[in-house]
């Protein structure tokens, strides 16, 4: 065939390349003649790619095939590559001149990958020594701690930044089922609810799009809790704090009261998780056979989040099952019930696991723990649970919090006769006072009685009784229980401005005994700090005023969700924990 240079060898191309040119011109390879282009300095043919054929001269004839780009055929795309200049330079399975070569072709890369390496080979880019490359910079995120608080009217979490800023929040419904004063809920759902919450503060538009949650705490009410069976899951419904199904009947026929109380630092009632317990178990079918493992709320939450099985003690010393000082499982409930205390006891801010594959994507990875009762992780927030400051928190139950070192048992038998409760608080090694009044419940059935439902009309009536003089008004409340108020001296004369001024402070004369028994035993406080809802109504605070004296307030919004995230830092190491007299630092 005239004009044909070259012979054809296996591997190459089936159909061979055809060229016109004198058959004596001398052949330069890699160069070439453009038709018409004489005077021209020669143009370097491209010596290798998927279009380059054996070396020859002159200008190609018929058009050659293009390659198939099929998986797994990398060497024979590698030949067609191939020329022979590229051969005895040693480089023709490296192609891309990143060291990788025809280890890569077999690896089916895409056929824009390889029209792009055809386009380095023409631009003289196929060198046999790797090309450097670019370090892959990793993405920058923000960290993000979540703190979910487990109420007893609702559910509260906080998506909050290193430095202690707000950046997200969301709330729901604590989903109770109501039957009278009675109330239960199925352990799962609630659980369900807490973790959409969380997941729920993410989508603030505050959150940055590259937040990273690195720790997750939860707080909560105490005495409520989950019964689990051997395989993890609930066998039970879980009763709320305040439902009176608790049976206390069984417990007193094997221990007196005053024994109950040195050891579980609580009242004998139908609170305690070991009330509700018996409960369960006459009412529940094949429930006493099932248990095996009680977890306060805040514990089934982190739990279900992928968490551990743990206990964590302030929560357990509200539950009867737990020798407080002892620090142990208490030996007559576990005759009663069975062994049911988590195999480890934990202080809050401990890590508790991270968060598992079976938890919403966002979340996944984050560090958990408990972050104890829900009055002291706000405590903790406001900087309040420090030793000698006095926190009273006046919402729906007025709570009086007080941080101390360990005390005997008959001062904690002395302490729990009134009504304060003696556990292990949220600060490691020291105990948490805490007692319990129904004065924010009082006044919101005071004001439904009066007619007062707008919180606008409330502080116009609020600000009239300022000005009244309670000394000659025979109208009082005799008696405060959670079925409701007893109430003397209503003549014709009593206005909802009198009402008012007299429940008030019919109602924190109430708290001032408290508070004076609890300084005679441990102390006179150095500090108050007053918080709640109910410090907002100009009577409530005057009377507050001219019971404590001097206090400081804090205008933190959901204290107990952000005192939950502080702790979800200190599990995941970004967060110092705090000493007993120090405030909690975030990062600046």
């Amino acid at each position: 065939m005239a004009g044909l240079r070259g012979r054809w060898r296996p591997g190459w191309p089936s159909q061979p390349r055809l060229r016109c040119g004198a058959p004596g011109r001398r052949h330069l390879s890699g160069l070439r003649q453009r038709s018409g282009s004489a005077g021209r300095a020669p143009r370097r043919h491209r010596t290798c790619g998927p279009d380059v054929g054996p070396p020859s001269r002159g200008r190609r004839l018929l058009p050659r095939p293009a390659p198939r780009y099929e998986r797994g055929a990398g060497l024979r795309r590698c030949r067609l590559r191939r020329s022979r200049r590229a051969r005895r330079r040693g480089h023709h399975h490296d192609i891309r001149g990143d060291g990788r070569g025809l280890a890569w072709r077999r690896a089916g890369a895409s056929p824009c990958e390889w029209r792009l390496d055809r386009r380095r080979c023409a631009r003289g880019r196929c060198l046999s020594t790797p090309r450097p490359r670019r370090p892959r910079q990793r993405a920058v995120t923000l960290d993000v701690l979540v703190g979910v608080d487990v109420g007893t009217t609702r559910i509260k979490a906080l998506a909050v930044g290193l430095d202690g800023r707000v950046l997200g929040e969301a709330d729901a419904v604590t989903p109770w089922r109501h039957d009278g004063p009675c109330a239960d809920v199925d352990p799962r759902v609630l659980a369900d609810t807490a973790i959409d919450v969380a997941v729920r503060t993410l989508d603030d538009p505050r959150v940055p799009s590259n937040a990273s949650v690195r720790g997750i705490g939860v707080t909560g009410i105490a005495e409520a809790g989950a019964l689990l069976d051997d395989t993890g899951a609930p066998c039970a419904p879980m009763l709320a704090w305040y439902d009176p199904r608790g049976l206390a009947e069984p417990i007193r026929a094997r221990v007196e009261a005053r024994e109950f109380w040195r050891c579980c630092g609580v009242r004998l009632n139908s609170k305690p998780s070991l009330a509700k317990v018996l409960y369960l178990y006459d009412t529940v079918p094949d429930a006493r056979s099932r248990a095996s493992l009680h977890l306060g709320v805040a514990d089934w939450v982190v739990h279900a989040l992928g968490g551990e099985a743990v206990a964590e003690r302030s929560l357990l010393s509200r539950s009867g099952l737990y020798d407080v000082l002892g620090d142990e499982p208490w030996a007559l409930a576990s005759d009663l019930v069975g062994d049911l205390v988590a195999p480890r006891i934990i202080w809050a801010g401990e890590p508790a696991g991270v968060v598992g594959p079976d938890a919403p994507e966002r979340l996944r990875g984050a560090t958990l723990t408990v972050a104890g009762l829900d009055h002291e992780a706000a405590s903790m927030a406001m900087g309040a649970m420090r030793l000698g400051v006095l926190t009273d928190s006046i919402g729906t139950a007025e709570a009086l919090l007080r941080l101390i070192p360990p005390v005997d048992r008959d001062t904690m038998e002395t302490l729990v006769e009134r009504d304060v409760g003696v556990g292990w608080g949220i600060v490691p090694g020291f105990l948490c006072l805490v007692g319990g009044l129904l004065t924010g419940l009082s006044l919101e059935r005071m004001s439904a009685l009066l007619g007062l439902t707008d919180r606008a009309q409330r502080r116009a009536v609020s600000e009239q009784a300022l000005e009244i003089d309670r000394s000659t008004v025979p109208f009082r409340i005799a008696e405060v229980s959670h079925e409701g108020l007893t109430l003397s001296g209503v003549t014709e004369g009593v206005s909802p401005a009198i009402a008012w001024r007299a429940a008030v402070d019919d109602l924190v004369a109430m708290s001032t005994d408290l508070i004076d028994f609890i300084e005679a035993h441990v102390g006179r406080r150095s500090e108050s700090m007053l918080t709640g809802g109910w410090m907002n109504d100009p009577t409530v605070a005057a009377a507050k005023r001219a019971q404590i004296g001097a206090y400081e307030t804090s205008d933190i919004r959901e204290a107990a969700a952000l005192g939950a995230a502080f702790f979800g830092g200190i599990a995941a190491g970004v967060l110092e924990r705090p000493g007993p007299a120090d405030r909690p630092r975030w990062r600046t």
